[in-house]
């Protein structure tokens, strides 16, 4: 691409206008350095790309990353976490994960002695200057400790300030962030932002987990938030959480496993649906427990049954539909006269 040419003429007002947006135009050379949009990890994190994550607090997304840069670092990335929101046990414990042999990364702490602005100053140094990042993924760990994700005149720039690192220095930028305090009303997480943001970095993703962090293997459900976003709408990606050893301070290895689509498609139906029914489910499942007699685990007595633990009668009937066939929960059958009854799962 050489830039717009304009027709030859002794008219001053053209070479005049030529000369203005020249500037706009990318040479060859330039068009080399731009990142080719490969996957660093499939369908997550593109390079040379920004990408903006958001989870509730305790979804492990701190964890994970932190992994996923050492991940990166063994296969000869550089690797850059910028911590905004950690404390000093936190800090010990970032430095053993970031240490381990051969997926070494650095981690910087802005607030300990400056701040979340001092480091957007030198973002905006950056990208002055034009260097070649493209071997740097930045990690940004969070968003709102940088600017405020509310204000669109702070997060607007800010993403747009992440984009022109991309173009020209091939820099490849995660950005993470926080959720609204209440859910949807299917229980999905809502970012902290309007949602017109989710549509200015490349992708955006919400994150939820599955199971306890204490659990070794942790489980994070990705959708994509982004309208037209060239990744899949939603994926699983299991990993293993291993703590430093107590004595020695070494590190157990670990690893990411993204699970089939249609896997992930019902993790996240079921997991939608535990959250949307977390005060109706253990209710019912008492009641089929305590009904003993199965000709009399019907709707009517599961229905009087859970009124008396203050469970509404519709959303009883809705939640009894809704989980039905499903395993780990209960099972829809016919008794005698035609009868439903409903079967706990063993």
């Amino acid at each position: 691409m050489n830039g717009l040419t304009l027709p030859k003429s002794g008219d001053q007002k053209l070479g005049a206008l030529e000369q203005s947006i020249s500037k706009y135009s990318v040479n060859s050379d330039e068009l080399k350095k731009l990142a080719d949009g490969s996957w660093l990890y499939p369908d997550i994190i593109r390079k040379g790309e920004t990408t903006l994550f958001f989870a509730k607090p305790n979804t492990g997304k701190t964890q994970f990353f932190m992994r996923m840069a050492s991940y990166l670092a063994g296969r000869e990335f550089k690797p850059i976490y910028v911590n905004l929101d950690t404390s000093n046990h936190q800090m010990k414990h970032d430095d053993v994960v970031s240490n381990l042999p051969h997926k070494e990364f650095k981690i910087l702490y802005p607030t300990f002695n400056h701040s979340g602005r001092d480091f957007l100053r030198d973002m905006e140094s950056w990208a002055k200057h034009s260097s070649d990042m493209s071997k740097v993924v930045l990690f940004i760990d969070v968003v709102k400790m940088i600017v405020n994700p509310r204000k669109n005149e702070e997060i607007g720039p800010f993403i747009a300030l992440c984009k022109k690192l991309n173009v020209r220095c091939g820099l490849t930028i995660v950005l993470q962030a926080h959720t609204n305090k209440h859910d949807d009303d299917e229980g999905n997480p809502i970012f902290e932002g309007t949602q017109d943001v989710l549509d200015l970095p490349h992708a955006a993703y919400s994150m939820q987990s599955f199971g306890t962090l204490e659990l070794p293997d942790i489980q994070i459900l990705f959708v994509c938030k982004k309208s037209r976003a060239r990744c899949e709408r939603r994926q699983v990606i299991k990993f293993t959480l291993n703590e430093p050893d107590e004595l020695t301070g070494a590190i157990a290895d670990y690893s990411f496993q993204v699970l089939p689509h249609d896997e992930a498609r019902h993790k996240h139906e079921m997991f939608r649906l535990s959250e949307a029914f977390k005060e109706e489910i253990p209710a019912i499942q008492d009641a089929l427990r305590d009904i003993t007699n199965p000709a009399e685990r019907n709707q009517r007595n599961i229905i009087s049954f859970v009124k008396e633990r203050n469970v509404s009668e519709h959303r009883c009937r809705i939640c009894l539909d809704a989980l039905k066939d499903k395993e780990g929960y209960w099972f829809l059958e016919v008794g005698l006269n035609n009868a439903k009854l409903y079967v706990p799962f063993e």
